[in-house]
């Protein structure tokens, strides 16, 4: 299947942007060493208001922000039942005729419940905050054009077009076209347990263009003034895929995803590697495999909204589920499956000896039966 598709790539050419646009559904333009042209399509956002083509690499997994908050935290809050429950006695009791307690006493617990709850709340997020920060402001090494060198600079200022340098046990920033490496062949090795769980290294592979060209006579200056051109798929999901192409040098090679070091890998056994950014932030493939932060509810409080609301009876749930902030606590402790993919630790494996021949004279059952057999 991968020959039958390489062949038909190779008999496509890509030199011009029209063909490009028909193969792919939609295609993006990545040219290196060049923040001119990418930066003022970097997406950008006011209050509701969005616009921009490529994401900068600052990742945002916070759920609130200042203006966010409040009306956020307020419309989770009365997705409990209890709470509409005492805002509607507490309107009830704002009506002179009906109250029999004065308005400001009911009020009191529900906004001193809702205070709590929202502290809370602004609790998680803000560790989650403060995680993601931790990345943001890594420091990873990049092309100066105007220096000819590469610099020191922090993760949240990487942007498409950036040619980076990595180095051993190192984590990946962004998702990048690799270009050339301390290995033969300008291989390299990467570990990928935060995105599929495998410990085992994988192998990726520079294009023997850029590898010949880049390594024949390697300085930083002529990864510096490296000025290829990569056009290829939008932002996707698909971490085992990838289509462009790299046009450099009067050339069309074209790119797939043995070409492609995903953000979140870790660089292993390989002094360094020299990689192009082609999606940041949240246009890499492992945050478009992200989902977003939801409003979680454990099934006890599920159940007690159904108590009131008037359902009558009780509907105990057994689902187990994975606790990943403190609205879950009730949640915790609850096992109701098993799972291995290793069938030996499941069963027992036994070794009978029944027979054997030695120097001519058989051992085991039956044993004149097969001398007999062997005369």
């Amino acid at each position: 299947m991968r020959r039958g598709l390489t062949e038909v790539l190779h008999s496509i050419h890509l030199h011009d942007n029209a063909p490009c646009r028909n193969f792919f559904a939609s295609v993006i333009t990545v040219r290196a060493n060049s923040r001119h042209y990418h930066k003022p399509k970097q997406k950008k956002s006011f209050l509701c208001f969005r616009w921009g083509r490529s994401a900068d690499n600052v990742v945002r997994s916070y759920k609130y922000t200042p203006l966010t908050f409040l009306p956020l935290t307020l419309f989770e809050q009365f997705q409990r039942a209890a709470n509409v429950y005492y805002l509607l006695i507490m309107v009830l009791q704002c009506v002179p005729a009906i109250s029999s307690l004065p308005w400001y006493i009911t009020i009191i617990p529900l906004i001193s419940i809702l205070s709590l709850r929202g502290l809370k709340d602004l609790s998680n997020d803000m560790v989650r905050l403060h995680s993601k920060r931790v990345f943001s402001f890594s420091v990873v090494q990049f092309s100066s054009v105007l220096c000819l060198s590469f610099q020191l600079k922090k993760w949240k200022d990487v942007c498409v077009g950036d040619v980076l340098r990595i180095h051993k046990d190192q984590v990946f920033p962004a998702d990048l076209l690799l270009l050339c490496s301390s290995e033969p062949h300008s291989l390299c090795y990467v570990e990928t347990a935060d995105i599929d769980g495998e410990t085992n290294l994988k192998y990726r592979q520079a294009l023997s263009a850029t590898h010949d060209e880049l390594t024949s006579n390697p300085s930083e200056e002529a990864l510096s003034a490296f000025d290829g051109v990569v056009r290829c798929e939008e932002p996707n999901n698909r971490l085992y895929s990838f289509r462009g192409q790299l046009q450099w040098l009067g050339e069309g090679l074209l790119l797939d995803s043995e070409h492609i070091l995903l953000r979140g890998t870790v660089l292993r056994n390989t002094a360094f590697a020299y990689g192009l950014a082609i999606y940041t932030g949240a246009d890499t493939k492992i945050l478009r495999n992200s989902g977003k932060v939801k409003l979680k509810r454990t099934q006890m409080e599920k159940v007690f909204n159904k108590v009131v609301m008037g359902v009558s009876g009780w509907r105990q749930a057994d689902k187990p589920a994975q606790a990943r902030n403190t609205s879950l606590n009730e949640e915790l402790g609850q096992v109701g499956y098993l799972l291995s993919d290793k069938t030996g630790t499941l069963t027992q494996n036994r070794l009978l000896v029944r027979q054997c021949c030695i120097a001519g004279e058989i051992y085991g059952n039956n044993s004149s039966f097969f001398y007999r057999l062997l005369n």
